[in-house]
């Protein structure tokens, strides 16, 4: 029974802090001739 209760709690909380993400993204429209940054994310060696 306490298992199922922090179970509960903890999806809860998940929903509580993806619910803060999205309010906290800033949504962009972006039109075929912006010049935009490229992400390089791609790119997680280890730091020298």
């Amino acid at each position: 029974k306490k298992r199922l209760k922090v179970a509960e709690h903890a999806e809860a909380y998940r929903q509580r802090v993806a619910r803060q993400f999205v309010k906290s993204v800033i949504e962009r429209q972006f039109k075929v001739e912006d010049l935009v940054l490229r992400s390089t994310v791609y790119f997680r060696g280890r730091p020298r």
